[in-house]
């Protein structure tokens, strides 16, 4: 499952957005009802002077695709607690993975393979049939 949330730092109305499990290495944007939001470090996005009391729409974007996000709308309140907001994220064809739709079920055309895996998952772990094997031994 891929998370995407949603920081709220106080009444300064600033806020971080991180994004958990991006592949290392790509090229992700996000933007806020519409405008492109600044990358303060790897995966993590900021905002600033936010109205509050407001519904935000956040979009996830790989190079030029759209990916979808399961609860894009984020209302921003006040207060100084931290405010998390949890969706899932779906980039099809994300690494150049194609995929086919199939009655909503986006089904890969072939079998993740090892290097897939590890780009997507970050994981170190070498497997001894090489980097184009299909990947075995996965915990859904």
């Amino acid at each position: 499952m891929w998370m995407v949330a949603v920081l709220l730092l106080g009444c300064s109305r600033d806020v971080a957005i991180g994004i958990q499990e991006l592949p290392e290495g790509e090229s992700f944007r996000v933007k806020m009802n519409g405008l492109e939001l600044t990358s303060s470090e790897p995966n993590q996005w900021r905002a600033t002077n936010l109205e509050t009391n407001k519904v935000y729409q956040i979009e996830l974007w790989y190079g030029q695709q759209k990916c979808e996000l399961s609860a894009p709308d984020v209302k921003v309140e006040r207060g100084f607690e931290l405010l998390t907001h949890l969706t899932d994220w779906n980039c099809p064809g994300i690494l150049g993975y194609e995929l086919i739709d199939i009655d909503n079920l986006m089904v890969g055309k072939n079998e993740v393979t090892v290097g897939l895996w590890r780009q997507l998952k970050g994981e170190d772990i070498e497997d001894s049939c090489g980097s184009n094997c299909p990947k075995s031994n996965i915990n859904w």
